[in-house]
């Protein structure tokens, strides 16, 4: 059910303070400031390894955070998992006595990177939570991405410097930085292709 741990939520009071900490610290690559007013709420992806903190603010009334900030001050916040069918999930693990804040999954456009250009677009997203009264006072999401997305962690691998090279035919395998060859002995004379780093806007 599930593929990995995609993000961890932090619950911060100044969002850009926090992102510049979490940068100077910890060497993370942010993401673009995504802002729901129906939450709320604006965050950032960080990226660390391959992992992406999520660093979430309230704006405005700020009704899902500024609760949570009041009671137990800046710190974690959820904790993400990445599935392929979130509903199902949900189905399953509810038979195990596991609750959720939803009866059904939540859906929500979200700034995704696509394919292997990375390039950032908007898709649709499916997530749920737990109860976390029902497992170990934690709040747990489980999210599924569309097909051909993925977070900005996920995409870091295919996101080398201006000088990585590529395969045509075994893409998205990187290939030797200095000589320009395919890692798979199989292609190694192919004419290897630069795979442009991308930032996004």
């Amino acid at each position: 059910m599930i593929r990995k741990l995609t993000e961890i939520g932090i619950a911060v009071a100044d969002l850009d303070a926090a992102v510049e900490l979490l940068r100077r610290t910890l060497g993370a690559s942010p993401g673009p400031v995504q802002r729901f007013e129906d939450y709320g709420m604006e965050f950032c992806l960080c990226r660390v390894a391959d992992i992406d903190f999520e660093v979430m603010a309230p704006c405005g009334d700020g009704d899902i955070l500024n609760p949570f900030l009041e009671r137990f001050g800046q710190g974690l916040h959820q904790i993400a998992f990445h599935v392929d069918d979130v509903a199902a999930t949900q189905a399953n693990v509810i038979g195990s006595g596991l609750e959720f804040l939803d009866a059904e999954p939540r859906i929500q456009h979200f700034l995704l990177r696509h394919g292997i250009s990375c390039d950032v677009k908007e898709a649709q997203c499916s997530f749920a939570f737990t109860r976390p009264a029902s497992i170990l006072g934690t709040l747990f999401e489980f999210i599924q991405y569309p097909p051909g997305f993925d977070t900005f962690a996920a995409s870091a691998n295919l996101r080398r410097k201006n000088d990585d090279y590529s395969c045509g035919v075994c893409r998205p395998k990187l290939v030797l930085r200095a000589r320009g060859v395919c890692r798979r002995t199989c292609h190694q004379e192919r004419a290897p292709q630069v795979v442009q780093s991308r930032r996004p806007p």
